[in-house]
Formats: C-alpha cells, structure tokens, sequence
C-alpha cells in the first residue's frame, strides 16, 4: 500500500508539473490580443524544467504523506511541535506554490559564489 500511495504522489507530481508547465510556456501579447509560445526551446529544456516542475510537487507531497502517516498521530498523542515540523512546513508551502525549485537554484548560485571567493583568495 505505502509504494502504491508514493507511485500516486509521483504520477499525480508529473500532471501538476505539466500543468504548471504549460502555463507558464506561453505568454500573453496585449498588443495583439493573443498567446504566444516561447520560441526556439529545444526539448532538453522543456524537460528539465517539467521535471523540476514535477519534482518540486513530489517533495511537498512526500512532506504531506510523511505528516499523515508519522507526525498526526504523533501530534494527536500529546506530543509537542518541535523545529523541524515548521522547516518541513516552510518546504511545503514552497513546494505547493511552486518556489521550491526556486530556492533551490537560488541557494546553489549562492554557495557558488561563497565558494569561488574562497577559492580565488588562494
């Protein structure tokens, strides 16, 4: 049963990654009233960018099995909140809303950043 619900979060992950996908693939011309699609995208990009799309989806809804099954009758028991249940809420928040992806890229500009400076002083 638990493989059967992860292969659904998954299956369930690609189609709101495609859906996310193909709203942002195109854009809307005021001027002329209409959708166009971005030009010239070659296919290794639209995957790349599903599969972070989808990805993204996936993460929050293993965040949301794991508090279903793990954390609620825990919680429901008497035990306390603790830290990480609000960092996993803050993953999955990112998650839904499609910013996971994101932060990710954004944390990893970073730590290239941090790590080039250490390099070049030497």
């Amino acid at each position: 049963m638990n493989n059967s619900i992860i292969v659904g979060i998954f299956l369930i992950s690609l189609v709101l990654g495609s859906i996310k996908y193909k709203s942002i693939y195109s854009y809307y011309d005021f001027e002329k009233d209409e959708k166009k699609p971005r030009k010239n995208a070659p296919w290794q990009l639209k995957f790349a960018e599903i599969w972070n799309d989808s990805f993204n989806f996936f993460i929050a809804g293993l965040i949301v099995y794991y508090f279903a099954l793990i954390r609620l009758p825990l919680l429901l028991k008497g035990e306390a909140l603790v830290f990480s249940d609000f960092i996993l809420f803050i993953i999955f928040i990112l998650g839904v809303f499609g910013h996971l992806c994101v932060m990710s890229l954004n944390i990893t500009k970073g730590v290239e950043a941090i790590l080039s400076r250490v390099l070049e002083r030497k």
